[in-house]
């Protein structure tokens, strides 16, 4: 799933809970939830270098950041607590052990050591697939559409 729709199902997680003690690890723990569901991404994944070679996976590349500033500037607009973007980006943040994978190991094609949490988080994305994009983009717009209802 992208990036952007964790971060937003994250920071909709802590405007629901609003007790920061339950609401980050909740955060954190949905990420997991909704990697379990059928997401974007390329089936038998072998990581960013071989994704990137796509086209459609660069213009995801471009644009997942800039929905994630979108929400940050929509949680600034609604003038929401710090630990609304704190759970936003706990909810984003079991991906990053992807990117510092390709950023340090497989653009030195070089084999990155795998972490309980990266087996684990590998092992959890059953079905992955490009048209699925809609499907991360419809979480990440309705969990924008319940954070302004709410707040």
């Amino acid at each position: 799933m992208i990036a952007s729709a964790h971060a937003a199902t994250g920071a909709l997680v802590a405007v629901l809970i609003d007790k920061p003690l339950i609401a980050l690890p909740v955060a954190f723990a949905s990420h997991f939830v909704l990697d379990v569901f059928p997401h974007f991404g390329y089936p038998g994944h072998k990581g960013f270098k071989s994704d990137l070679k796509n086209g459609f996976a660069k213009i995801i590349a471009i644009l997942d950041p800039l929905l994630v500033l979108l929400l940050f500037g929509a949680l600034a607009y609604l003038g929401v607590d710090w630990y609304i973007y704190a759970a936003a980006l706990l909810a984003a943040s079991p991906d990053i052990e992807w990117l510092v994978s390709y950023l340090f190991f497989q653009l030195r094609d070089r084999q990155p050591p795998k972490s309980f949490l990266y087996k684990f988080h590998a092992n959890i994305q059953w079905c992955e697939n490009p048209a699925l994009i809609f499907s991360d983009l419809a979480v990440y717009t309705l969990a924008l559409v319940l954070i302004f209802g709410i707040t």
